[in-house]
């Protein structure tokens, strides 16, 4: 049924989203390995600062 609405076929999006998934986590972990996890973690905390920033 969804398929048929959004004129997409399943099997290739899944796997498009799986593509898309694994490559995220492989860029991060592989940014941990460059600049540790501590740069990191400060980095997603003023991103998520910066965030609610915006919306506030």
């Amino acid at each position: 049924m969804l398929e048929d609405y959004l004129d997409i076929n399943i099997k290739k999006f899944a796997w498009f989203s799986s593509l898309v998934i694994m490559v995220a986590i492989l860029t991060t972990v592989f940014y941990w390995f460059i600049f540790g996890f501590d740069s990191w973690n400060k980095n997603v905390q003023i991103a998520s600062d910066l965030m609610l920033a915006a919306v506030g």
